[in-house]
Parts: structure tokens; sequence; C-alpha cells
């Protein structure tokens, strides 16, 4: 059958071809002979690094060519050109080719073999001889594609001569034109001292592609960061991009960034070009192009900036289907991308933002915007995402999102995984407006739900009584400290945005019911907690907790603790008076990283059994501290002072202890807070602020106590959680903490309902037989090595969940000795080499709480500044401070990458 079929074929074109020769109109004329392959190969063009030559064919369908120049041996086999040469199909007529990446001066020889229509190789090699001229321009774009460029940089004669080099920078438009924002903008001089010790002392081919992406060093071995990762040599390069490459010649000098010597002076006016106004002055947000100082003009040795694209991606006849699913709180947009796209980049901003990055970084070059989502700039520092599969985001779980903001969603889908393809969609969608009112939400101060009332136990009960609550958020905190935070500028509003504790699904429906919520607090005896909530429904409105009685503002006061059963004891008044107390210290040597216990005792005045006196009337001069009061209202307050005065005194009393006054462990060191401050000092301090004239006896200090039991024992007691603090007037809260020597602890171990699972703390103390002298014993206790060790007394205040001993720690028994004869403080004497001391982080140990553990809601922090006027969100929609910020961040960390190389 398949001769047969063959015969029959045979037959059939004879036919065909008898029927066309039979439409000549001369029956008689020869048949037409076959026309022959022909092919001249011819140079057109000749350029430093680039030919053009052109090949003449006919009957040819494609060709190949090697080019050679080291004169090696004819090629003669076209097999060999077509397995290791360029090739490309061709048509009849002229077909151009173009031969790249060639040498300058340097004689060529191209060989080039071609098949024919009958699928055979053409019977001739074709060749082309010329030679490449040398370079014209300093700088010269020899390659460039899609993701790679090359450059070449030809010395300038007058730089050579005057024995300089050229420091050069490669970047993406972006990148260069956050460099210029500002009145703190970059300029170019500075931009190339910074570039990572990229300079050249004679002429050069850069490149810029995969084969040269990392720093290497003389060995060729890519140097790393301090992660051990590679440093790149530029951000990767993608269709489209928009390039910035400039070169600058530069002298040695020393470096403005403190980097030494090197060839860091940049031949340009740094002076002249301040001084005509260049140095800043524009709009923040304003390119350094739309000012009238072009700096161009300031360099006096050579400088020149190319901008150029990469191979712009060709248009991929696709789309995108997006379906959005709008609320004033929520956007859920479907994204659907053709079959034809296989993966897409997508980023989401404001239209503020938007605005900028087009009109100012991209400057309002519309094709800009495609490539900017694919940029590893938007990767790295924006959050852009590559997505292959339709998605559906719900863009609040990524972004804060408000309601009458219009968004964009940039889209770039490619057609493979080069984006050699690409189509672009600007998709835009604005949340609606909300429509329903705001919940209303009622906190109330109640008694204990449970039955008896503690004194370092608050209830409240918060309930929506229209039921309407989605989400709520609280703050709870002491009445003085959440009046301080009102003082400073915050408003319920911005304390329950930045540091509101959100509310669990159980809770949110126990407030939607007719019981509403019951929630407890832990406290201090006898303290007022103000609790303020915001709730909101499915629009995301909440109500307004700064309005006025608010009715979503609760505040409660726990009972003052009752007097515990009466110790009578001589030690009442024999113990009354001033001592000399006498401590070693021991420092932390930061060099080394070890605790160093001081050369000599330190000693510090003690007063025990009485707050320190105060006049029974003001003098004068204090009504002076008092402005904005009259002399009347002035004495008024002094009279609640003395009356508090008198029940602070009773209350100590009333828990069988002593107060103990002075705990100035410092000295003569920089840190005051243990220079002792009584309730009458800071009264009459003008630094010192108090909410109320109560917080002065909560404040004093450094104060702590000596226990004295029915059985004769003393004892110094612990509990940052119960106890007043040592000192509260300075910057830090200071606590009496158990100091060991890796770690330390302020008070009885609690279990996760704040229920404490062990006695209180306390450090035995040895009074001796004639009551003249008091020893303060540690506390004996495994450490975090699971080894017996002494915690000694120690102040210390609580940051980042660790303990701080100001400059010092107590490393021995204290001895008291009854008297105080000295003048000052006693001089400080420490070991050679070390300053006086640092505050050192100490963990917490066995499981005690560092913070006070509440049951089972956490009290809002204390700020320790003015607030900050922005809404404070975990994450967001790339603004124009978050696309600012990263680009610092990004300049910040290429200039520390520069300094290592």
């Amino acid at each position: 059958m398949k001769h047969f079929f063959n015969v029959w074929a045979l037959l059939g074109l004879l036919f065909v071809g008898g029927s066309v020769a039979s439409c000549s109109d001369d029956p008689d004329s020869p048949p037409l002979p076959p026309v022959e392959p022909t092919g001249e190969l011819a140079v057109s063009k000749v350029e430093a690094n680039t030919a053009e030559l052109v090949l003449k064919s006919q009957h040819l369908t494609e060709y190949a060519y090697v080019t050679q120049s080291d004169g090696s041996a004819a090629m003669t086999d076209p097999a060999v050109i077509f397995a290791n040469g360029t090739g490309a199909a061709c048509e009849d007529g002229d077909n151009t080719i173009a031969v790249k990446k060639l040498e300058p001066n340097t004689k060529y020889k191209v060989y080039l073999a071609a098949k024919t229509v009958e699928g055979g190789y053409f019977d001739k090699i074709l060749t082309a001889e010329f030679t490449t001229i040398d370079y014209t321009e300093t700088l010269t774009v020899t390659d460039l594609t899609g993701k790679s460029i090359a450059i070449h940089v030809k010395m300038p004669q007058e730089t050579e001569q005057r024995g300089n080099v050229l420091r050069y920078a490669l970047t993406d438009l972006v990148v260069y034109n956050m460099n210029k924002m500002g009145w703190m903008a970059n300029m170019d001089a500075s931009m190339l001292e910074a570039n990572g010790q990229h300079y050249l002392d004679e002429s050069t081919t850069l490149y810029y592609d995969e084969d040269h992406m990392y720093e290497t060093d003389e060995n060729g071995e890519p140097i790393l960061d301090e992660s051990g990762m590679p440093i790149s040599r530029y951000d990767p390069i993608v269709p489209g991009q928009p390039i910035v490459f400039m070169a600058g010649e530069f002298t040695w000098g020393e470096s403005t960034y403190g980097w030494g010597e090197g060839w860091y002076k940049a031949l340009f006016d740094f002076d002249g070009y301040v001084a005509a106004g260049g140095g800043g002055g524009g709009e923040l947000l304003a390119p350094s192009s739309t000012r009238a100082v072009n700096e161009d003009d300031f360099w006096t040795g050579y400088f020149e900036r190319l901008r150029i694209s990469a191979t712009e991606p060709t248009e991929l006849n696709a789309k995108f289907t997006i379906t959005e699913d709008l609320s004033p709180i929520s956007a859920v947009l479907t994204i659907t991308p053709d079959e034809a796209i296989k993966q897409y980049c997508l980023l989401l901003t404001d239209h503020a933002t938007y605005l900028q990055i087009k009109e100012q970084i991209l400057e309002n070059n519309e094709k800009y915007l495609q490539w900017f989502p694919t940029s590893y700039y938007a990767f790295v520092q924006l959050g852009a995402m590559t997505l292959k599969e339709p998605a559906q985001i719900k863009v609040e779980d990524y972004y804060y999102i408000e309601p009458d903001v219009t968004y964009h969603v940039l889209l770039t889908g490619m057609g493979d995984e080069n984006g050699t393809s690409q189509c672009f969609m600007d998709y835009t969608f604005t949340l609606p407006q909300p429509t329903k009112p705001a919940p209303v939400v009622e906190v109330k101060g109640i008694d204990n739900p449970n039955g008896e009332e503690s004194p370092y136990e608050v209830w409240f009960n918060v309930k929506a009584p229209n039921k309407d609550v989605l989400t709520a958020k609280y703050v709870a905190n002491y009445d003085r400290d959440m009046g301080e935070m009102l003082n400073m500028g915050y408003t319920y509003s911005m304390l329950v945005d930045s540091y509101g504790v959100d509310f669990g699904v159980e809770e949110i429906d126990k407030i939607n019911s007719s019981e509403g919520l019951d929630m407890s607090f832990s406290s201090r005896e006898d303290a007022e907690t103000v609790l303020v909530v915001i709730g909101s429904n499915d629009e995301g409105t909440g109500n307004n907790p700064d309005e006025e009685n608010s009715p979503a503002v609760g505040r409660k006061r726990t009972i003052a603790q009752p007097d515990a059963e009466r110790v009578e004891s001589e030690l009442f008044t024999s113990l009354a008076g001033d001592w000399t107390a006498s401590a070693t210290l021991s420092r932390y040597d930061s060099d080394t990283r070890e605790w160093v216990p001081d050369t000599e005792a330190t000693k510090f005045k003690v007063s025990i059994g009485a707050i320190p006196s105060y006049p029974e009337t003001l003098p004068e001069e204090v009504y002076d501290l008092y402005p904005t009061m009259e002399k009347e209202e002035v004495d008024a307050l002094y009279a609640e002072f003395k009356e508090l005065s008198d029940t602070y005194k009773n209350k100590v009393r009333g828990q069988n202890r002593l107060i103990c006054s002075g705990f100035d462990i410092y000295g003569n060191t920089t840190t005051t807070s243990f220079a002792f401050q009584s309730p009458y000092d800071l009264f009459i301090n003008p630094s010192y602020n108090a909410w109320n004239t109560e917080a002065l006896f909560y404040d004093f200090g450094p104060k702590w106590f000596l226990q004295i039991a029915a059985d004769g024992t003393v004892s110094v007691p612990m509990n940052m959680n119960k106890l007043d603090p040592m000192a509260n007037w300075d910057y830090n809260t200071y606590y009496l903490v158990g100091m060991g020597s890796d770690s330390a602890f302020s008070g009885p171990a609690t279990d996760d309902t704040g229920k404490e699972t062990e006695a209180w703390p306390a450090f035995p103390v040895t009074v001796s037989a004639d009551k003249a002298t008091l020893t303060v014993k540690p506390i004996v206790r495994k450490n975090l090595a699971g080894e017996d060790d002494n915690f000694y007394p120690t102040p210390a205040y609580l940051s980042a969940n660790s303990y701080y001993p100001g400059n010092a720690k107590v490393v021995s028994d204290i001895v008291l000795t009854k008297g105080w004869t000295e003048t000052a403080p006693a001089a400080k004497v420490y070991s050679a080499g070390r300053a006086a001391g640092a505050d050192v982080a100490m963990p917490s140990v066995n499981g005690v709480k560092l913070m006070p553990k509440v049951r089972p809601h956490a009290r809002t922090r204390v700020a320790k500044g003015a607030p900050v006027q922005y809404k404070q969100v975990e994450m967001k929609p790339v603004t124009q401070d978050m696309f600012k910020n990263a680009m610092i961040e990004a300049v910040k960390q290429r200039a520390e990458n520069s300094r290592r190389r």
C-alpha cells in the first residue's frame, strides 16, 4: 500500500504540473528553468561594539553565523556553524543582521551558512570582514535586554591626566527619585560616594546581568553581609524598567560618611551648590529636577547621567476580571486572570500615594505604572505580591482601610515567567460611608459579684443595650495614670486606638446580653480605676467615649486594706531614728560583660519609723509655686496633704510595719532617683507634677518597710503588685526586688489566674541585742542556672520584661548602725578603667511575674511621652509615609553595606 500511495501521488503531481504548464500562452515554449538559491553578505555599518550586516537572499529559509577575531582557521562546515552560531529565519530580499558584543578597535570575520527551501545546506559559506571603531562617547550602552544591561565606560582623558577615578552607580528611577526628594535630598555626588566602593581607573565594560549579580572579592568569591547572604551589586532588572546610570570624577580625600581616606572626594562644588539654593528648600516631596538650581552645573570634573529603559515587554492580549464586595469596613476583591496570564504582580495603595508614585516618582509616565508592581523595590519594600492563580483577597486582613477613600490595585499580568509579554490594569475601588448609628456602650463600676470585696481587685460591668456591638476594645488604668495621659494630650479615643485591648468573641456575646459582661482587674488598695470601652458595629462605627458624661467611661475604687491584727512591740519605738546603712555594690563592666564588686562599701542614710516632718504652715515662697491658685486654695490643698500624711502613717502602722526612708546607693553618680524626696519635698518641688495630693504619698521615696511580727522577728517585705513602689517621682518607677547573680524577682509567684502561689517573700532581718545594729540578709533560692543563689534587696525599674537595677546592685548584707554621722554620700571606689556603671537587664527567675499579674484583664501601660498624631495599625496599604520611610531604610541599608565592602 505504501508504494501504491506514492505512485499515485507522483502521478497526481505530474498531472498538476502538466495542467500548469498547459497554461502557457505559447504551447511550444520550453519549461521554465528551476530558480537557484543565491546569497550575498555585505557590511552596512560598523560601530565600537556592534556591526550591521545585510544578507541578500533568494530561496534561502534560515541562516546561522559565527564571528571570529583571533585569526582562527576558516569555517567551512555549515553543520558546525549552525551548531555553534547565532541563527534566524530569512526571507527573499535583504535581511539585516545585528552582530553584538564586539570589542572596539578589533578586526572580525563573519562566517555565515544558510539552508535552502529544499531543506539542504546552501552550497556556499558567505563571509564578511570588518574592523570595529573606538568608542567615541564616555558612556555607551553596549547591550540591553529585558533583564540585563552592559555599559562601556571610556575614561576621559582629563580624568586620567589628573590621576583621578570615576565612581559609578546604577539604580532604577524610583530609587533615584526618592533619593532626590525633600529638603535633605541626596546630591548625585553623595550618592556616588556611598556606592559600595565602585570606581574605575581605566576604560571598562560594566555588566549587569546574572553572571555579575553579586559583589566579589579579589578571588572572585561573593562578599557576604552580616547574615551570611551575598551582597548584591544591583537590584534585579525586569522588562520595561527605567534605569539611571551615572558616573562622576573623584579624587583622593576624606569620606563625608566617616570611612577614612579613599577615592571619596567628588570634583563637585558643594558650597556653591548649597549657597545657590540647591541644598534644599524645595517642596518636601518635589524631585530635585523641579528646582531652579541644577546640580549638574556644579561639577568641576567629569559627570554624566544616562537614563535608559530595559527592553519593553510586548503587549499581552489578556485581561483581569475583578468583582468586589464592599462595606464601610471590608473589601473583598475576587481577581480572575485570563488563561493567557501565567503570573501577575499586585500592589495596593491609597489614592494620595498613587498620585505621588505616578506624578513624582514615575514622572507622570503611564507606562512606568505597569513596570512598578514588578519592580524589586515594590516587592521588597512595599509588599507587592506575585500570584499565579485566581485569588480572593480580603483587603482588611492585610491593610487598614477606611470608608470614602479611593484605593488603587495595580495589576501587571505576564505571559511567561520572565515577563516578556505583559498586560496592565489600574483598578480602583472606594468603600461606602456607614449608615448605621454608633452603638451605645455602658460601663459601670460594680461590687464583686462573687461576694467579699478585696482591696486588690476592682470590678466593672460592660453592656451594649442595643445588642449591636461586633468588636470592642478597652483601656483601663488608675485614675492618676489615666489623667496624666490625658494631660499629655491624649483623648480616650486615642488611647483605645493606640493601646486598646480587644475583647474576645465570648466577651462580645456577653456585652450584647441583657446582663452584660462582668470583668475584673487587679488593683492597689484604696485606688480608683478608670475603664474606657469603644464598641463598633458591623459598619465599623464606634461610640465616642470623649463626649461629656460618656456612659462608656466607668470608675470604681477599691476598698482600703483592713488593718492586720495589731502587734504591740517595743521595736516600733526602739528602732525609730536615723541609721547609717552599709553595703557592697557590684557594677556592670560593659567591656567584659561581667559584674565587678566595688572595693569599698557604700554608705547611705536611712530614717526609720516616721515620714519626714513638714512645717505646720506653708512658707510664703511656696505659694509662688502655685501661680494659678489663690492662697486659700493652696492652704486647703496643704490641709488635705497633712490629713493624708496622718492617714498614710496610720496605714503603715496598721500593717505592723515601720517605714524606712532612704536607699541612696548611687550617691554622687549621675543617677538622681535615689536622692530622697519626702512628700513635702514633692509638694514644693517645682519640677514635679502630681495628678492629685494622694499621689505624693505613693511617689515619694526611696522608701521600704520593716515588717514586725508578733514573735518579734523582723523582715523586709517585697511585693511590687501590692506594696507601694520605692520611688515614682522620677522618669522610672523603682521597686524593691531580689537581685541575684543572673536574675531577679519582685514578689510571690502567681498562677495563670493571678492567684499568688506562695507567701510574700521577705528579706530576713537580724536585730542585735542592744537594738543598735540591723542586718538585712538575702533571700536564698535557685537562680536561672538552677543553683542556690543569694538574692539581695536592690532598687530596680521594669522595662522590656526585665529588671534594671540602675547602675549598681547590692551583693552583700545591708548592715544598719544606729545613728548618722556622715556629712555627704561617700565617694564611690570603682575598679580601674570602669565607668560608674550602666543599666543592665536582669531576667525574672522561677516564674515570678515581672509585671503586675491581672485577673483576667490587663491594665493599659502608662505612656512616657506625648501621643503620636497618627493612627497606629499593624499594616496599611502603601501610604506616603510608608513609601518615604521604606526608601529611607533602603538607603540606610545600602550605605551600611557600602561601609562593609
